[in-house]
């Protein structure tokens, strides 16, 4: 895609991190524990609103730190019982900055304009998480088992040292927003707040293999889920934005079949799931403002479909297909340009109602080594990137269903050491959009990101 732009700069990730895992097994009984630690950096210095005038520029920096660590025991022995037995602990820190550049371009026309200026935020956060768990697989009979699962979770949140204060063209603080001072006071200190959660989750499932057929699994299960609640790291304008958003629940019923057919050259996997959702949490955008929100009552079900073929020895075809019926249910009302709206009744954010896919490998010999071709086929139906779905000027902040076509070819040779690929995505060139934002009310226009144009590339592998 052309982009005619007055800043082009760098985005620049840099991680690094360990993993350790350690097995031991004694008679029955396997310990296992895994450690891990992560550091990253993020720098993005971006045009934000791609054209050549500074309307919006936002420079956004981040440091993070996360640490994990579980430690298990679990049974080694499948039958008639199983069981798995852990404790969890986890930590992270962010330490963030990003400083919002608005309508720079007035001040450069006419330096007469007081025009012009610039949000300046900053927020630590820490959180950590604890939690014993347990799961038990019982075999009730040759042909039917029942798993249970238990999850005692404590999470700790906790948002330090925020601050946002507005400053003129040449970066002169004028007034504080978080906390509010004007003139701007330096020594103002916005209060540090955190809260805990502490919940139950678990799971009960039920899985049947009939004698007769030993190719099919038929199960039911019920799950209860929790996400812990959240500050929002964007607030910029008020002390209220800092307000955390309530935990979520989600109650998840499954029922399914998977199985083979045709002496296991067609596998098939099919579900039917209905989730029902407590104060479901997303991300509000309007004019300049990011707010944690949430629904009070929310519903997601549907169908997937999944079937594997293996035609013959050089042809495979890999099919699936997800549809699906969401809709906020109770207690979504959003306001927007100094209106607001019931949204009960749209559906949720990036859900679309259908999505599927079609894929075919085939693969020969040629000149001493192997060739595979592969070409897919994907089809992802209209979807909303905002709660308020058509509502409130929000209709163009979606994607109406595209098809995108992507192709790839494999030469493997000496033992497939080595493989020298030709591939190519997205080759109708579709345009389309993965995230859109409206920011009418604030810059007159809608930010949009959009997916990768045709792209071509080869790679080679080599095998040690």
């Amino acid at each position: 895609h052309d982009v005619d732009a007055n800043k082009v700069d760098h985005s620049r990730v840099l991680t690094q991190g360990a993993n350790l895992t350690i097995n031991k097994s004694f008679d029955n009984i396997r310990l296992t524990s895994v450690s891990s630690y992560y550091n990253g950096k993020y720098d993005q210095l971006a045009d934000s609103d791609g054209t050549p005038i500074q309307i919006l520029e936002i420079d956004g920096h981040a440091e993070v730190d996360q640490w994990s660590q579980d430690l298990r025991i679990s049974s080694i022995q499948a039958e008639p019982w199983a069981y798995t037995l852990g404790l969890y602990a986890a930590g992270e820190k962010h330490d963030v900055y990003n400083a919002y550049d608005f309508y720079h371009s007035w001040q450069v026309l006419d330096p007469a304009i007081a025009a012009g200026f610039t949000l300046d935020q900053r927020y630590q956060q820490e959180r950590e998480s604890r939690a014993i768990y347990g799961q038990l697989d019982y075999k009730l009979s040759s042909t039917l088992t029942l798993t249970s699962g238990l999850r005692y979770t404590e999470d700790e949140n906790r948002q330090f040292n925020a601050s946002s204060y507005q400053t003129d063209y040449d970066g002169n603080p004028l007034a504080g927003l978080i906390p509010f001072s004007f003139p701007y006071d330096p020594t103002a200190v916005q209060p540090g707040d955190d809260f805990t959660d502490r919940e139950w989750t678990g799971t009960l499932k039920l899985s049947y293999s009939p004698e007769a057929l030993d190719d099919l699994l038929l199960y039911g299960s019920y799950s209860r889920g929790y996400r812990s609640g959240a500050f929002n790291g964007a607030a910029t304008l008020s002390p209220t934005e800092l307000a955390p958003v309530d935990p979520e629940f989600v109650n998840a019923y499954e029922m399914g079949a998977k199985g083979q057919l045709i002496n296991g050259q067609l596998q098939y996997s099919a579900a039917l799931f209905h989730y029902s959702y407590q104060n479901q949490q997303f991300t509000k955008i309007v004019g300049i403002q990011q707010l944690l929100d949430s629904a009070d009552r929310a519903r997601s079900r549907g169908f997937e479909l999944e079937l594997d073929l293996q035609a013959n020895a050089a042809l495979s075809i890999h099919m699936s297909l997800a549809l699906l019926d969401t809709e906020y249910t109770e207690g979504l009302e959003l306001t927007a340009g100094g209106n607001n709206y019931d949204l009960t009744g749209n559906t949720l954010i990036s859900a679309p109602e259908v999505s599927a896919d079609i894929a075919a490998d085939y693969r020969f010999a040629w000149r001493g080594g192997n060739v595979t071709t592969h070409l897919d086929l994907g089809y992802v139906g209209e979807q909303w990137f905002t709660a308020f779905n058509d509502k409130a000027g929000f209709d163009n902040i979606g994607q109406s269903g595209h098809t995108l076509f992507n192709g790839r070819i494999d030469y493997a040779w000496d033992n497939e050491q080595y493989t020298l690929s030709l591939w190519g995505r997205n080759l109708t060139d579709k345009e389309y959009q993965v995230y859109a934002i409206n920011l009418s009310d604030g810059f007159g226009y809608h930010y949009t990101i959009k997916g990768v144009p045709r792209t071509f590339g080869i790679d080679f592998q080599l095998a040690f």
